[in-house]
């Protein structure tokens, strides 16, 4: 089955028809005659789709559609409606109480299912969406909120002279507050700067040819300007033949005008594609914002061991294969518990915090730097041999202690800050070894730990293959 759906009409015949078109499809369809047994029927099992009939009383449905699509995160159904010869009026009031779509009766099969396959893409692509921000925030991390629709770019295609321009005209007092353009659809293929694609883009198809106009909307959709924006067609579709909307639909299509242009129409589907474009999109950034915070140590910024460390591995395993050089450098603060216990753990924070900053501006945006530890440091230098990252480290040392550490408290001195430090070169020794990063961090702890020894403040270089 590829959805389940509940169908309510009051007249047997349709729900009949109904049935038989969408169980053919393969659907898992469930009937109600009368509008008290839609909620009972929702709450007694999942249902991903749900088909009201508006033509006996207009007002009840959309009260119902208002309800259900109220509680929509992912659980609620999509709602259609179905209704003879549907004014643009009620046309309106149905998507602003939720309703993906008013469909005509009789409601031509084509268009029927078009309009459900695309309702359960979206669908599809907000519960992803949602259950990998669930999944984070199970972790601890808040979502962002935000009902508030930002700005957007709103782009009107037409080929006909002046119709996208009118169009524009009659949505800008609409719309306020979003940008409004009009274009030829030749000009939506070119190359559109990044961060300038718009949110949503309207096609007039009706001044195209079938063939025409689907195959522009197939050509839009492979392309970066509208690959993640949001395509609105209107069709002229009215002699109820709707072979180009149902196309539509199933090339990429969001949703679709039947019967021509209206700008009231227009521009409430408009602020709907935003609204739920605006939500996946906030899902999303929450997402990678998430993914970023798991990958970064929360004090300094830097990387921590557990993202860091495979990367690490790879960075071995093409210096061998490559046979570029690769090194390490093992680091770790002289006396840090000593700045703890002296001047407190905030002043040790305000330390770490400096520390990883000065080192963040030595090195080269193609080095790995990890806070492995407490006071602890790793920095991978692909393409510098051993003699390169002595030098490098004896840069690091003179930058830590030429200047000390201003601390938050007033009453506190700056602090006199000192690192030490272990190098290690990745030599095709290692390539026989289990796993070559281990080698290579084994050699710089090595070295490290004959600089503490050393009197600290120093840089010791391995020598040698160490297991």
């Amino acid at each position: 089955m590829t959805g389940r759906i509940l169908i309510h009409d009051s007249v047997a015949v349709n729900r009949i028809v109904l049935r038989c078109k969408l169980a053919a499809a393969c659907y898992d369809v469930q009937t109600v005659e009368t509008r008290d047994a839609v909620f009972p029927a929702l709450r007694g099992q999942s249902i991903d789709l749900l088909l009201l009939d508006s033509d006996d009383d207009p007002a009840a449905t959309l009260a119902i559609c208002r309800e259900v699509t109220k509680r929509r995160e992912g659980a609620a159904p999509a709602v259609l409606m179905t209704a003879s010869a549907p004014c643009p009026e009620f046309q309106v009031d149905a998507v602003k109480a939720g309703a993906v779509v008013v469909l005509p009766k009789p409601v031509d099969s084509a268009l029927l299912l078009a309009s459900l396959r695309r309702c359960q893409r979206h669908m599809r692509a907000h519960a992803e969406a949602l259950h990998q921000a669930r999944g984070l925030h199970d972790l601890g991390m808040s979502e962002t909120g935000g009902a508030f629709l930002a700005a957007h770019h709103i782009q009107i295609l037409a080929k006909r002279p002046g119709r996208a321009e009118s169009w524009a005209e009659k949505l800008r007092p609409l719309l306020r507050g979003h940008r409004i353009t009009a274009d030829h659809p030749d000009k939506a293929l070119l190359a559109i700067p990044q961060g300038e694609s718009p949110a949503v883009i309207v096609l007039a198809a009706e001044d195209l040819r079938q063939g025409e106009s689907l195959s522009l909307l197939s050509d839009l959709r492979s392309r970066t300007v509208a690959r993640d924006g949001r395509v609105v067609v209107v069709t002229d579709d009215s002699n109820g033949q709707f072979g180009t909307a149902a196309m539509a639909l199933d090339l990429g299509a969001d949703d679709v005008l039947l019967n021509g242009f209206d700008a009231h129409n227009l521009a409430v589907r408009i602020q709907a594609q935003m609204t739920q474009k605006q939500r996946i999109d906030q899902l999303r950034d929450f997402v990678q914002t998430g993914l970023r915070l798991a990958a970064r140590d929360p004090l300094t910024g830097l990387y921590n061991r557990r993202f860091a460390f495979p990367r690490l591995e790879r960075l071995c395993i093409a210096a061998l294969e490559s046979r570029t050089p690769l090194s390490i450098l093992a680091m770790d603060m002289d006396r840090f518990k000593d700045i703890n216990d002296t001047f407190g753990h905030s002043a040790g924070d305000a330390v770490l915090v400096e520390v990883a900053h000065r080192l963040t501006e030595a090195i080269r945006p193609q080095d790995l730097l990890i806070r492995s530890g407490g006071e602890e440091f790793i920095l991978a230098l692909p393409g510098t041999d051993r003699a390169g990252a002595h030098q490098l480290a004896d840069r690091i040392g003179e930058l830590i202690r030429r200047t000390p550490v201003t601390v938050p408290s007033a009453s506190a001195a700056p602090i006199r800050v000192t690192i030490s430090t272990g190098v290690a070169e990745l030599t095709e020794d290692a390539v026989t070894a289990m796993n070559p990063m281990d080698v290579v961090l084994a050699q710089a702890d090595k070295a490290l730990y004959s600089a503490k020894a050393d009197g600290r403040d120093t840089v010791v270089a391995a020598t040698g293959y160490a297991a």
